[in-house]
């Protein structure tokens, strides 16, 4: 969200029209939690994630609106229902740090400093 903010900062600096959106899927329930390589553990995983996750068809839509939809710039969307886990895209409120431009900075510093890149203009 840090790297989202500080690019966002640039691109309307440089009076770009590309704006930049946040989402995130919530619990989607994919093969991503079988990381175990025990495949009768990887299937327990899995049911038990089904339990309080939602399809990775549905974690998709908050990516997918994100997307398509016509929102400012940084607008952040995911899964409105328990916990956040799981839903219908909602509008969603980033932490006070998330927000922190001096933060923003910093990681776009870093992210600059650790890859060799002159991401400053």
């Amino acid at each position: 969200m840090l790297w989202a903010r500080a690019l966002q900062s640039r691109l309307a600096a440089r009076g770009s029209t590309v704006d930049v959106q946040l989402a995130h899927p919530g619990w989607a329930v994919t093969n991503i939690q079988n990381a175990t390589g025990v495949a009768v553990l990887d299937r327990m995983v899995t049911r038990i994630c089904r339990g309080f996750g939602q399809s990775a068809a549905d974690g998709a839509l908050p990516i997918l609106e994100s997307a398509v939809a016509d929102r400012p710039p940084l607008t952040y969307l995911g899964p409105g229902g328990f916990q956040r886990w799981r839903g219908l895209p909602q509008l969603q409120q980033p932490s006070p740090l998330a927000r922190d431009d001096d933060a923003a900075g910093a990681v776009w510093d870093l992210g600059s400093r650790e890859t060799g890149t002159d991401l400053t203009g």
